[in-house]
């Protein structure tokens, strides 16, 4: 059987544009966030509550908290509720693209954060409804305005 160079380049440009398919090259990136398998959320934690490494805490709110909130944004409009909703999914997809470790939080109790120095700084997160903290290991834990959270990942992750 001859085959001819024609028919080699044909079919090797019609497998090479079958492997570029644009749609399955734009798949949305994972977010680790909640116990993702695929990320080891507890790595050098010692204790569930003390952060001793880099990363950023997402605290959202527990059940009770949630079901206030709620029902104090139906009363003003849902357009706030879906306003933070939009910028935390903006701010993990940012934190995704950073390889940041991202520990997920209710809105209840306390987590301390242990400095490079040894210092402990102790964080009441039941103050929060919806929030992201920072800690880098060497400064104070950081509230994050979401909104813009580039700017701050630079400023204070370095």
């Amino acid at each position: 059987m001859k085959v001819s160079v024609q028919s080699l380049f044909s079919l090797f440009l019609c497998l090479s544009l079958g492997s570029c398919d644009p749609i399955a090259n734009t798949k949305e990136p994972e977010v680790y966030y909640q116990n993702s398998v695929e990320v080891d959320t507890t790595v050098s934690i010692e204790h569930e509550d003390l952060v001793n490494f880099k990363c950023a805490v997402v605290v959202s709110p527990d059940e009770d908290k949630f079901n206030v909130d709620k029902s104090s944004y139906e009363s003003i409009n849902d357009s706030l509720a879906t306003e933070t909703q939009l910028y935390l999914n903006d701010a993990l997809h940012y934190l995704d693209s950073t390889s940041t470790k991202v520990l997920a939080r209710k809105s209840k109790g306390e987590i301390i954060f242990q400095l490079k120095s040894g210092k402990k700084v102790m964080k009441n997160l039941s103050v929060y409804s919806w929030q992201i903290l920072f800690f880098n290991g060497f400064e104070e834990p950081k509230e994050v305005d979401m909104s813009i959270i580039d700017k701050e990942f630079k400023a204070y992750m370095k």
